[in-house]
């Protein structure tokens, strides 16, 4: 196939020689045009090889402004033709990056050197910039963080899950420090040095960083693990680092879980076997006590007491067991708002509740829904203390399959960060954020469903919960079924 050229020439007399000697050496010749504008036109429209470009051509345009103009709509690779060899026209041809200059008059054996040089290249670079393309894709589509620096720890790389995670979009990080954007610290919340010449001194292979935490740009705190290594060329000079993580914040709340459940069942069995008794004898110690009795209102008192730890003993052995209770389809916006106006009736909290018409039905076992919700409502009552506003929202969501996607926001004095992280721990309790097990048995019934809850908080703004709750397959209507 032969190559195409485009020779930009004012002089007549020049291009036809030069157009002779192309095609003697075997190339093909698309037009000659004698001034910038018809170039940028022809150009355009035949899409050469390659252009021979005369620096010095009448019109408007000079050889340097055309290039410039033809660079914005076509990439096409241009040597420039000049008798000129003066510093001024040098440097401003330069801004155009050229692919090279042949003075006249032409030599023969120069000229077709040059073109060839310049073809391959411009070859070279296509290869290149779509092995980057392809490479670049893969980079930003994968799930783990990315980040890439150059030797002096800026930041020339940044794919989308990184971006996400240090809460800096990619535009916004790209030439800022590294340790400006990466903040690490230990689970004992020690800061992990991220500077540059920390890293820099590492050996060849990766440096793995087992859990870590990656603090985001608000805050937020996310289980990491990753490597960072360094960038080496050829000679094994050093030329930045590679930063990859990835998220194992679930992972490590399952496996908390996991370690849990066991010990958790094993406390709840014997917990509630001797509850049983109790408030079996405390059952007939009533039956044998007159109502009018003094001490019969403190055996009533205790009856409810017990009642009430025989349902934290309950939430116990929901937490150690791995198998779900028999479920049913439901219509999830009825069973929350009934849930909700129990938990704030006395109290001096708004409930505002909205929900789609059409709210899809979910599959789930009604006593279990009511316990989520229950939790979350009870947390939301807690941080409100008795006054303030509660929102419910219920809508259809899909996200990669059919969701009802359930959130609840309140405008109480909200988590802290550093109590943000810790929420769904089993047991995790603060003397200001009383949490302890509800939202660890919340988090532990979704999953069982493949539901997800995610909590946002702001210090003095409020928090927000979110449930994705599958969207049942069947049309049927809701069954009537006792919880």
């Amino acid at each position: 196939m032969l190559n195409t050229i485009l020779i930009v020439e004012d002089e007549s007399i020049v291009a036809m020689e030069l157009k002779d000697r192309l095609q003697t050496l075997g190339y093909h010749i698309t037009d000659i045009c004698a001034t910038g504008e018809q170039a940028v036109t022809v150009a355009g429209e035949l899409h050469p090889d390659l252009i021979l470009m005369d620096i010095i051509i009448k019109g408007k345009l000079d050889g340097i402004e055309t290039a410039a103009a033809i660079r914005k709509v076509r990439d096409i690779p241009i040597l420039f033709l000049t008798a000129h060899s003066d510093q001024k026209t040098l440097e401003r041809a330069m801004n155009e990056s050229p692919y090279g200059y042949i003075l006249k008059p032409f030599k023969k054996k120069e000229l077709q050197i040059s073109i060839d040089i310049a073809l391959q290249r411009h070859r070279d670079e296509i290869k290149i910039r779509k092995n980057e393309a392809w490479l670049q894709a893969i980079l930003r589509s994968i799930e783990d963080g990315v980040i890439t620096t150059d030797k002096n720890g800026i930041i020339t790389f940044v794919n989308h899950t990184a971006a996400l995670y240090t809460g800096i979009p990619e535009q916004k990080a790209m030439g800022r420090n590294f340790s400006s954007i990466v903040k690490l610290i230990t689970r004992t919340r020690v800061p992990i040095k991220t500077g540059i010449k920390q890293i820099a001194t590492l050996e060849l292979s990766a440096h793995q960083l087992h859990q870590a935490v990656l603090v985001s740009s608000d805050n937020t705190e996310y289980e990491i693990e990753g490597s960072t290594a360094p960038i080496r060329n050829k000679q094994e000079g050093f030329e930045g680092i590679v930063f990859v993580f990835h998220d194992i914040t679930e992972n490590n709340r399952l496996k908390k879980v996991e370690s849990l459940s066991f010990i958790a069942g094993e406390i709840a069995h014997n917990f509630n076997n001797l509850l049983t008794g109790i408030l079996g004898n405390v059952s007939l110690a009533k039956l044998y006590t007159s109502p009018a009795a003094k001490g019969y209102p403190f055996l009533e008192n205790a009856e409810g007491i017990l009642n009430k730890t025989q349902d934290l003993s309950q939430k116990l052995l929901t937490f150690s067991r791995g198998e779900r209770p028999a479920a049913v389809i439901l219509d999830a916006a009825a069973v929350i708002k009934e849930t909700a106006l129990k938990i704030v009736q006395g109290t001096r909290i708004k409930l505002d509740f909205i929900s789609d018409t059409n709210l899809w039905l979910i599959t789930f076992n009604k006593k279990q829904l009511i316990c989520v919700i229950e939790n979350i409502i009870k947390n939301a009552v807690q941080t409100l203390q008795g006054e303030g506003h509660i929102s419910v929202l219920c809508r259809n969501s899909r996200k990669e399959k059919k969701y009802v996607h359930i959130t609840i926001s309140d405008n109480g004095k909200g988590i802290k960060p550093e109590f943000l992280h810790n929420i769904f721990d089993p047991f995790f309790t603060t003397e200001e954020e009383k949490i302890g097990i509800g939202l660890s048995t919340a988090y532990f019934i979704l999953k069982n469903y493949h539901a997800h809850i995610s909590v946002d908080s702001r210090e003095k703004q409020g928090t927000t919960v979110k449930l994705l709750l599958p969207a049942s397959p069947s049309k049927s209507t809701t069954e009537s079924t006792p919880a």
